[in-house]
């Protein structure tokens, strides 16, 4: 059996599941994670290395240098077009099912709440 058919047995099987997520769920809406391979905080750290990722993120960026803040934000973060996935659509299912019982996530896209959980 491959790993797939196992996982939907599990699944099909189970009535409390919680599902444990984090950025690799928003990659495939567009959203780019932070430290992966192809991650915001790399690409940050090669394009200007006298600005931390972190800087950019940060107060004082904003305060200091209020237009490269701004720059950053809206390159890079400024996700409101960005739509839930299938893996957002099913965890819903699950959820309407009565099997899903928490997600738990440090996303803040709000794309599991736009696919309606």
């Amino acid at each position: 059996m491959d790993s797939i058919t196992q996982l939907a047995k599990i699944i099909d099987q189970s009535k409390n599941i919680v599902f444990l997520g984090g950025a690799g769920v928003s990659t495939e809406s567009g959203i780019r994670d932070f430290r992966g391979k192809n991650g915001l905080y790399k690409e940050a750290e090669a394009k200007d290395p006298a600005h931390s990722p972190e800087y950019l993120l940060s107060s004082g960026c904003l305060y200091n240098e209020p237009a490269m803040f701004f720059e950053n934000y809206r390159k890079n973060l400024d996700i409101r077009e960005a739509k839930p996935n299938i893996t957002h659509y099913y965890l819903k299912k699950l959820e309407d099912m009565g099997k899903l019982k928490a997600v738990v996530t440090q996303n803040i896209d709000g794309l599991y709440q736009k696919a309606g959980s």
